[in-house]
């Protein structure tokens, strides 16, 4: 049985990378050995305050200077499947943020590299172990509701005030808009109920209309343009 903490590593020290480098820090069974970030405003004080974990501005210098056992990936959404693919390369076990790409096609290389090598690793759809949602499913084998025709599911997100900033609101950066980079955890939840749900179209407005993801079935509002499904303002 092993005795020292696993090693884990964490590319991209936003809010996301603070939280999971959190975790590693507080089970016991692990520790956060390396951080990977290019911001290094993000990382002077993690230098200050831990001078024990290494700190890097390139995370291909420090998956090949690090002896780790895992990494989290939590970095913009447009890298998640090339810093994967690196990890593959490194044989290190990885947790990935959701969603796993901005793009389908950029995913391809991930999965097959995957698939060949058996190697560990886990998208991060939390939601889908989530309590709630495993009551859900047993509510929903038990047959009690009858067979499910429709399912209507909210998310809110805690930026609500003025126009939003960042590559969250860049579709070129996010892959779309709030159906994408939030409420693709409701989907995924849905999958493991097994039944024929379809998620005809989704209506998510981000800042009270800054950003709007509308369904196949909808007509973007006015003042926006559709881009591969998402409607964003002018």
């Amino acid at each position: 049985m092993r005795s020292e903490p696993l090693r884990v590593g964490v590319i991209g020290f936003g809010k996301m990378g603070l939280l999971h480098a959190s975790i590693a820090s507080g089970l016991g069974v692990s520790s956060l050995a390396a951080v990977a970030d290019p911001t290094t405003g993000v990382l002077d004080p993690l230098r200050r305050l831990k001078p024990v974990i290494s700190v890097y501005e390139d995370y291909e210098r420090m998956l090949a200077n690090e002896s780790l056992d895992a990494v989290f990936i939590t970095s913009p959404t447009h890298l998640h499947a090339s810093t994967a693919l690196a990890c593959v390369s490194a044989g290190l076990p990885f947790l990935v943020e959701k969603p796993l790409s901005a793009r389908a096609s950029d995913c391809e290389p991930l999965v097959a590299a995957v698939a060949r090598t058996r190697l560990t690793n886990a998208v991060g759809y939390m939601a889908r172990h989530a309590d709630t949602f495993r009551k859900a499913k047993q509510i929903v084998d038990s047959g009690v509701l009858g067979r499910l025709v429709h399912l209507q599911a909210t998310m809110y997100v805690s930026q609500l005030f003025g126009a939003g900033q960042g590559w969250r609101y860049d579709p070129a950066y996010s892959g779309g808009g709030a159906g994408v980079t939030v409420a693709c955890a409701l989907l995924t939840a849905w999958t493991p109920m097994d039944n024929p749900l379809k998620a005809s179209s989704t209506y998510t407005a981000v800042n009270m209309g800054c950003l709007i993801r509308c369904g196949t079935n909808m007509a973007c509002p006015a003042g926006t343009t559709c881009t591969s499904g998402s409607c964003f303002p002018n």
